[in-house]
């Protein structure tokens, strides 16, 4: 039986090559983290909107939740309100991001379910159903409501209409 022969310089110059190219790597990344993640450092550079546009965007954005209470819309989308807006959902998007430091449907989630505590302690609502009532402030589904209720109260719509 022929067994394979070793030879000590040519794996010493093998693992040398290879730590060799190991290393530059490393160093190419650490020196540029770019290559690891692309785009990680400039994340929203180029969609600003300019103060002057999203102050005047953050004014329309609150008139429309506070006076209009569009989040009772339970069709409202990110675009349908950026368009109505006049900017991209993109930029709406991390304009509520940056402003409000939660998702747009955190933000609509949460306005709603502060519209339910309303709501629900309003005499001329007094005869719906829990679920009747979340329907009434824009969720589609009981899992929704559920799910965005704890979110924003820390609790269950049961324990804390109890």
């Amino acid at each position: 039986m022929a067994k394979g022969y070793y030879v000590p310089r040519a794996n010493f110059f093998y693992t040398f090559v290879t730590s060799a190219i190991l290393f530059f790597i490393a160093g190419k990344q650490a020196l540029d983290p770019q290559l690891i993640v692309p785009g990680f450092s400039k994340k929203y550079q180029s969609g600003r909107l300019g103060s002057e546009v999203e102050n005047g965007c953050l004014v329309e954005l609150n008139r429309l939740l506070e006076e209009e209470k569009i989040f009772l819309q339970p069709d409202l989308k990110l675009s349908t309100l950026a368009r109505q807006l006049g900017v991209a959902p993109q930029q709406l998007s991390m304009l509520i991001n940056e402003k409000f430091g939660k998702s747009y449907t955190d933000l609509i989630n949460q306005r709603r379910v502060e519209a339910f505590i309303s709501f629900r302690k309003d005499p001329h609502y007094a005869h719906y159903s829990k679920l009747a009532l979340a329907y009434e402030v824009g969720f589609n589904s009981k899992s929704a409501f559920n799910a965005a209720f704890k979110k924003a109260t820390g609790m269950a719509p049961s324990d804390f209409l109890k």
